[in-house]
């Protein structure tokens, strides 16, 4: 799809792009996407767009880009299911949100454990499933792979984190042609996980399914590009290998 394409879609309504700093990375690429219908003033979104005090303290940042005709792309920052679900109820009256918005959430990496984040998600789809009619339109964005100096990439706790391919030295994971994710499960069994989309995205999905919110699947193609994330940064030392 082009800009062309989106724009119409996005008339007098707000994609909001809400979770942690990969989904920011995804609402900077999509302003410069977009760049042909914006007005290039980027609104922050806990100043300048929240309405109410009371909700203002319930925002941990973002920022909004003002297109054409009433379009507009927030990205709004949470780490965790439960800081969004605390802010839906005043959608409406405090976020500045409308009905036909779309939101494409993510959260997931804040949690490091399965049951944290199955805690966490429970929390969203309680809520979901009481306020569905009254909330705008969902899309779920899976969680991204990781690429820490573990077997499988996932979360490493040491002071300083080392980035690398997912598998490296031993042959690792690459992509192919058609999107499906290659490598030697036989010498390398502990990979199997990294082919299904990580445990995150195994609890997600279900949640999601079961909500019958669609799922925007990344994991694939997000695995080459290990080196992306940590060089988003302004600090060069600072290596999230996400």
């Amino acid at each position: 799809m082009t800009p062309c394409d989106w724009w119409p879609l996005l008339q007098n309504r707000t994609l909001w792009l809400v979770g942690d700093s990969l989904s920011q990375e995804f609402m900077k690429t999509f302003q410069c996407f977009m760049y042909e219908f914006w007005d290039l003033d980027m609104v922050d979104l806990k100043h300048r767009v929240v309405e109410t005090d009371f909700v203002r303290d319930k925002v941990r940042l973002g920022w909004c880009a003002n297109l054409l005709h009433g379009a507009r792309i927030c990205h709004h920052r949470v780490n965790d299911a439960p800081e969004y679900t605390a802010v839906l109820p005043y959608f409406y009256q405090g976020l500045t949100g409308k009905r036909t918005d779309i939101v494409m959430m993510n959260t997931g990496m804040w949690s490091n454990d399965v049951d944290t984040y199955t805690s966490r998600l429970s929390v969203f789809a309680q809520y979901y499933k009481l306020h569905k009619q009254e909330l705008p339109y969902f899309v779920w964005r899976d969680s991204s792979p990781q690429f820490f100096h573990t077997p499988t990439g996932d979360f490493d706790r040491s002071e300083h984190a080392v980035c690398q391919p997912i598998g490296f030295p031993d042959g690792g994971v690459t992509l192919d042609k058609d999107n499906v994710l290659v490598s030697d499960l036989e010498t390398s069994p502990h990979l199997q996980i990294v082919h299904e989309g990580g445990w995150r995205n195994q609890i997600s999905r279900a949640v999601m399914q079961a909500l019958k919110i669609p799922v925007i699947k990344t994991w694939n193609t997000s695995v080459p590009i290990w080196e992306y994330h940590k060089n988003a940064h302004d600090d060069p030392n600072h290596n999230d290998c996400t």
